[in-house]
């Protein structure tokens, strides 16, 4: 500040000073001894200067709870009419207990319920394919009772014929033995013979029907084991059949051109 500066305002005129926005009217108007209008804003600069060589001072702490109580009694004064948000009730601490025992026992009865559902699935499982097994052996009973049945209507017919067969002279199967049924009128036929012994899967035996101009193969099949029956059933008895035969040739090859039998048999009567 300059030494030779005068007073020429009051305290109360610099404060008024301060607050204006239009300095130099103000200066002008407040003079009454009409200072110079740069002395006069010097005066005020320097005023103002003082606010920065001043050290902060934080303001107390009970003064921001006074400010904050004072805004929350405006907030209430200006909206009188709110309404508070209603709390949600607390759960009572006695009903976690009941309810974790609900879920528990809940879950244990869903679980045994699966459980026995899937018991009852796999018992009904187990049945059914009983049932499958039980039809398929009932659909083979009834196949071989339907055989059985046209064989034994075959053998009991009055038109049919036996034809017996032994063993030649030269067959190794001196124990063999077997029967033919021929049916003149449908030309059916059913084969029944013992004592063959099988030979793996080389050796096959082939049934032919004699006639006085040529042998003709009736059919092939093989044996499995010694002393087991072999059963053949077909049709197509060649006319002027005069005798049967049963060889016994390596599989897959041709006929022989004199082929020898194991078992023969030329004789044909009837039962009835």
């Amino acid at each position: 500040m300059k030494e030779d500066m005068p007073i020429s305002l009051e305290d109360e005129q610099i404060l008024e000073l301060l607050d204006s926005h239009d300095v130099e009217r103000t200066c002008v108007r407040s003079s009454a001894r009409e200072p110079s209008l740069d002395l006069d804003r010097g005066y005020v600069e320097t005023w103002g200067l003082l606010a920065y060589d001043v050290a902060e001072a934080p303001p107390p702490p009970e003064l921001k709870a006074k400010l904050l109580e004072q805004v929350r009694q405006h907030t209430s004064e200006t909206s009188p009419n709110r309404t508070p948000v209603a709390a949600r009730p607390l759960v009572p601490r006695w009903l976690l207990p009941l309810a974790a025992t609900l879920v528990i026992g809940v879950s244990a009865w869903q679980v045994g319920k699966v459980q026995k559902q899937a018991a009852v699935i796999a018992s009904l499982s187990q049945e059914l394919e009983k049932a499958r097994g039980d039809a398929a052996e009932l659909a083979v009973a009834r196949e071989l009772a339907a055989e059985t049945r046209t064989r034994l209507e075959m053998v009991t017919a009055a038109t049919a014929e036996y034809c017996a067969l032994k063993p030649t002279m030269g067959s190794p199967f001196q124990h063999a033995r077997g029967i033919l049924v021929m049916q003149t009128e449908s030309a059916d036929w059913f084969l029944r013979v013992e004592g063959l012994e099988s030979d793996g899967e080389r050796r096959e035996y082939r049934l032919w029907f004699m006639t006085d101009a040529e042998s003709i193969l009736g059919a092939s099949f093989v044996v499995t084991g010694r002393q087991d029956a072999v059963e053949v059933r077909a049709s197509g008895v060649p006319t002027g059949t005069q005798g049967v035969m049963i060889t016994m040739e390596t599989v897959g090859s041709e006929a022989a051109s004199s082929p020898q039998p194991v078992l023969y048999g030329d004789e044909r009567m009837r039962l009835l």
